[in-house]
């Protein structure tokens, strides 16, 4: 009678771990990837929220011009995340206070938007938000979030 060898056993259970390995691990990595391309589209999502929020701040104080809202949005999102001012569309509108619906396209800011609501648009070239994978994916889309405040009387 002959007894196993201890020896076969051992490079059997090392095999079955290496094809294991070759399984799990590309699962793992691309699992990583992904978990990475979307924490980098939640910074860039809240980077852009923010700037519309300062836009709308601004387009709410009194005195105010498109041009400062503008300069106003330009300046929080090339301080975050560094984004070319070419590629970005500011815009503001005028809420109908009966609906979410915009009345119209705001070219200056006047006595006429007091005591409504100010919605600020703005609207940027995907490519700039494009993380380290998705920079290599060939869509060129837009992003365009909004934030709408008070004017007050």
């Amino acid at each position: 009678m002959n007894k196993p060898n201890k020896h076969n056993k051992s490079k059997a259970k090392s095999g079955s771990a290496a094809v294991e390995t070759a399984i799990v691990l590309p699962l793992f990595i691309m699992l990583a990837f992904g978990l990475f391309e979307y924490g980098w589209h939640f910074h860039n999502s809240h980077i852009l929220n923010n700037a519309a929020r300062q836009g709308a701040r601004t387009a709410t104080v009194h005195g105010n011009s498109n041009e400062e809202v503008a300069a106003a949005v330009l300046d929080s999102l090339r301080d975050s995340i560094g984004i070319d001012p070419a590629d970005v569309n500011v815009r503001l509108a005028k809420m109908d206070t009966n609906s979410s619906k915009e009345d119209y396209t705001i070219d200056t800011l006047d006595e006429e938007e007091n005591g409504s609501h100010v919605r600020v648009i703005i609207t940027v070239q995907n490519r700039n938000l494009r993380g380290p994978i998705g920079m290599f994916l060939s869509r060129d889309e837009q992003r365009s979030v909004s934030a709408t405040m008070y004017r007050n009387p």
